[in-house]
């Protein structure tokens, strides 16, 4: 269509060139047209490989788009808007993508954060040219891909202080390539492939800004002293955030790290020459250090905590010597702990007594298997340490004041270790505890004393247990509990409800409860049993087959700002909950296609309503469905999936006023009205999925519409709108959507555009060229059609003539007419004869076709001087038309040939008008003798004297 544009506008200004009638007005009429026809082409925003409401990563919120399947960076990205600041592309995977070429991303000039995977063989010089603002730039490559890189890639990116690089091969990237990045104050390589990590030293050993440096990688690598053409190795000591992990060291040279004075984190596995180096090595101080090995020996890793000042120590392995080292002064500097026993070497805790500097302890593996019990044993208090998690070991039971040396802890983690039972006074000493995280055991009852003590408890996680057994005011000491979580996925009894009566375990509900977590695979019954109320928001969450609530009018659901069901029924006694959470501001509801889900009419009431999710439901059913979404002016967000209607329009819509993000999936056919969309003035973004329409109209109207809007992005799967197929009335035929709706609906507004223009143009080009070339013949035929009509009032009257005759010559003749023609006729007599001249008679300021044909009729006789300049002009032979056909209509002798020189026939043969009245009629020759002129003039003279002297 912009070729169409473009030869419109270049018709137009040819069309001005060729003749100045074309005026300005015409010209912007064209150009008017050419535009709305260009415009009415346009495809709408419909982005089939790009997103811009991608939750949950970095590339989101209103200036932040995501791309997936990409194969063309510039095609695909083109409708995206130029001021979008974050942009993720996933190139299509397994296939090699060319090259990334000069300008890529020049029309982003906002964007502040790149993130690329994919593979491609080249990055061009300039590739990145335009993102002066780009900050952080990730590229990810897949399956060690080798992309070529210059030194010039990077020059464009003069503000970029992050660059990660993960899954390249560096082998063909060139050495020098990081130089022109002086501003940058983070790089990381992330799994290198073929890397030479003193090689990689090398080409960064000049980014004077650099702060933090990471480098991990899973293949084995072979560590030599960085041999460094322009060393400048005051960069690393300033390096605050050195983070290396290598997981095989197959080689080890002695001064590989020395660069690197003070490192953020160390890891490598297997490698104990490494270990024995490093306390003699260069290294001042590592914060974090990872060791992964076969047999542990815990003093020599205790001699490199204390030589480099570690404070977080992780280590893997099957064996270990004597555990009771770690009681060494050497590891006492430790602050936080993390062991993985693959083994099922015991594991003494008893250390935890002596390493006094301790706050964290985290232990993985079997090999607490017989110690946990005893871990204060001793009488002495461990004051120090404040979070403690056990994993997968076998601990069947917890004993009562099991923790009770552990008096600051607070976060107690026991999870996949399966406990089936907790005595009584079990935590009594933690009052400190605040996150109590038994998840994943085997506990299937709580007994009235377990938590005893904790009173300052916010979180406790129950989820994964076969709990159905909570005793009477269990919970009554978990005064401040703020999140409650339980579930359960297992088998259960046949016929069994579960019942929850919060009142009941707690006595008093915590008025800080901010979340309730419950998760079942059997009905549900919750109870609240009393009127207090929560002094903040509350977000509920229930999965169960149904849920029935007894005592929905409490005050505790005005506290409800949240709302998560994934159950087949949410009832009060036999009603939707809905008019009992008129505070909620967020609800997902997910039905399973139940019959009893109720009267939902009452949604319509959640004036506070701003994210709204419907699944899995029969919504034709509802008598209301019309009204259910009315007054809901603050709703943001609308997901209706796996619901049936048949029909919607706009009156569904109608108040959705502030809705932005639309995503609707069907679970049958439907009809959607075109003004469904339009009460929704701020929708930014629709989904539709797997969308099935019937054959009409309205949904044909539907598909223009995603295909011509302009405002919002449209993303359409499963399938694209160009595969939308639709049902036809006999139940049978699904032909393509589009073509339907061009067959039977409307016509292709443009191509009667596109028609229109070509028309009009062609049209104004006739103008111009009858106006330039037809002109005369018009005239011509509207004074001859007057004359014949005078001719026929004045048939039976005398006419009077001002001229004997016209005389139509070449102006080139003037001499001879002067000269020979007026002395020989106008003075020979009495009487006179009156001649008419062009030159002479012709009225001033009258148009001069009107002028020739008002003389030649205002003449008796006509009289044409022939000769080669008469052939040759062009007013000559219009007279001579004027004349024949005034010779046609009237039938009289009025036309009179003089030839005034020789013509060859095969000149008059051109001109057929002359030859036809050569060869029919009787002409005169002007003599070449002079002894002839006074018989010549004789003979004309009596032709064109008056009738009343013949």
């Amino acid at each position: 269509m912009a070729k169409l544009l473009q030869t419109a506008l270049k018709t137009s200004q040819t069309s001005v060139g060729t003749e100045a009638l074309f005026t300005e007005d015409m010209k912007s009429l064209v150009y008017l047209i050419a535009l709305v026809l260009y415009s009415t082409n346009t495809q709408g925003w419909q982005l089939k490989k790009c997103k811009t409401d991608k939750f949950a990563s970095v590339c989101s919120g209103d200036h932040a788009a995501f791309c997936d399947h990409v194969t063309d960076i510039k095609v695909d990205t083109a409708g995206l808007p130029s001021d979008i600041q974050n942009l993720c592309i996933t190139m299509e995977k397994h296939k090699p993508h060319g090259s990334l070429v000069n300008g890529s991303f020049s029309h982003f000039t906002s964007l502040e954060y790149l993130q690329i995977f994919g593979c491609f063989f080249q990055f061009h010089p300039g590739a990145f040219r335009g993102l002066s603002n780009l900050r952080r730039l990730d590229l990810d490559a897949e399956k060690c891909c080798e992309i070529a890189m210059s030194r010039q890639v990077f020059k464009d990116l003069p503000q970029l202080k992050e660059l990660n690089i993960a899954s390249l091969n560096l082998s063909v990237v060139a050495t020098d390539i990081f130089y022109d990045l002086s501003q940058m104050e983070k790089i990381s390589f992330d799994n290198l492939c073929s890397s030479v990590f003193s090689e990689l030293i090398c080409s960064i050993i000049n980014l004077t800004s650099l702060k933090e440096f990471v480098f991990i990688t899973n293949e084995e690598e072979t560590l030599e002293y960085p041999n460094c053409t322009h060393k400048n190795e005051s960069v690393f000591p300033r390096i605050s955030g050195a983070k290396l992990f290598f997981s095989r060291i197959k080689h080890f040279h002695q001064g590989a790290l020395d660069f690197f004075q003070n490192l953020s984190s160390l890891g490598f596995s297997y490698n104990d020459k490494l270990l024995s180096y490093l306390p003699r090595s260069g290294i001042k101080s590592v914060d974090v250090f990872h060791y992964c090995t076969d047999t542990l020996v815990v003093e020599e890793v205790c001699i490199v905590v204390s030589k480099l000042s570690t404070k977080n120590l992780s280590l893997y392995f099957q064996t270990a010597s004597n555990f009771s080292h770690f009681k060494n002064d050497n590891c006492t500097v430790l602050e936080q702990l993390h062991i993985t026993a693959y083994g099922t070497q015991p594991i003494d805790l008893s250390f935890i007594c002596f390493m006094t500097n301790l706050t964290t302890l985290e232990i993985n593996g079997k090999g607490l298997d017989t110690h946990f019990r005893s871990i204060c044993t001793s009488t002495l208090k461990v004051t120090w340490l404040t979070d403690l998690t056990v994993m997968f070991a076998s601990v069947s039971k917890i004993f009562s004041h099991q923790f009770s040396c552990l008096v600051n802890l607070k976060m107690l983690n026991i999870t996949c270790c399966s406990v089936s039972e907790i005595e009584p006074f079990a935590f009594m000493e933690l009052v400190s505890l605040r996150i109590l995280n038994l998840q994943y055991n085997n506990i299937t009852a709580i007994g009235v004393h377990v938590f005893d003590g904790l009173y300052n408890l916010l979180v406790l996680d129950l989820k994964n247990n076969p709990l159905f057994r909570v005793e009477q005011m269990a919970f009554r000491h978990l005064m401040n509990l703020q999140e409650l979580h339980f579930s359960y996925f297992g088998s259960s009894p046949i016929g069994f409800v579960i019942r929850w009566n919060l009142t009941d375990i707690f006595g008093n509900i915590p008025e800080q409860l901010a979340y309730l977590f419950y998760e079942y695979i059997v009905p549900m019954e919750l109870i609240i049993g009393s009127n207090m109320t929560l002094n903040q928001n509350l977000t509920l969450h229930v999965r169960s087959v149904t849920l029935n609530i007894e005592d929905c009018g409490r005050p505790f659901f005005e506290s409800v700002t949240t709302l998560f069901a994934r159950t087949k029924h949410i009832l009060c006694g036999s009603e939707f909950i809905g008019k009992y959470i008129k505070n909620i501001e967020n609800l997902m509801y997910i039905s399973k296609f139940s019959d009893k889900i109720g009267d939902l009419t009452s949604l319509n009431e959640l004036v506070h309503l701003k994210v709204l999710r419907l699944d899995d439901m029969d919504l034709s059913k509802q008598s209301n469905v019309a009204v259910m979404f009315h007054n809901l002016t603050k709703l943001e967000k609308l997901s209706l999936f796996y619901c049936r209607f048949f029909s919607i329009d706009g009156t569904l819509t109608k108040d959705l006023k502030s809705l932005r993000f639309l995503r609707l999936m069907f679970r049958d056919y439907v009809t959607v009205y075109s003004g469904f969309f339009e009460p929704l003035t701020s929708l930014k973004n629709l989904g539709i999925y797997q969308l099935q329409l019937f054959c009409n109209c309205d949904n044909a109207d539907f598909s223009k519409w995603v295909k011509e809007n302009k405002k919002v992005q449209v993303e359409m799967m499963d399938p694209e709108l160009d595969e939308l197929q639709c049902l036809s009335n006999n139940g049978l035929d699904r032909p393509n959507l589009q073509v339907y709706g061009k067959q039977n609906c409307f016509f292709e507004l443009d191509f009667v555009l596109f028609v229109l223009t070509s028309l009009g143009v062609i049209f104004f080009m006739l103008v111009v060229l009858i106006q330039r070339m037809a002109v005369y013949y018009i005239f011509s035929l509207y004074h001859i059609a007057h004359a014949w009509f005078e001719q026929a009032v004045r048939k039976d009257r005398r006419v009077q003539y001002r001229y004997d005759a016209f005389v139509s010559y070449s102006s080139k003749d003037e001499n001879w007419v002067v000269n020979e023609l007026l002395p020989s006729l106008e003075q020979r007599g009495p009487p006179f004869l009156r001649l008419c001249l062009h030159s002479r008679d012709f009225q001033l300021g009258k148009d001069v076709v009107e002028n020739i044909t008002d003389s030649l009729y205002e003449s008796r006789y006509t009289l044409c001087l022939v000769s080669r300049n008469y052939l040759c002009s062009h007013w000559c032979s219009l007279e001579m038309r004027l004349a024949t056909c005034r010779l046609q209509v009237e039938h009289k002798d009025v036309l009179i040939l003089v030839f005034l020189e020789k013509i060859p026939s095969r000149l008059l043969s051109a001109h057929h008008r002359l030859a036809r009245l050569v060869k029919s009629r009787t002409y005169l020759d002007w003599p070449q003798d002079p002894d002839h002129h006074n018989a010549f003039w004789d003979r004309l003279w009596d032709k064109l004297k008056p009738e009343a002297m013949m």
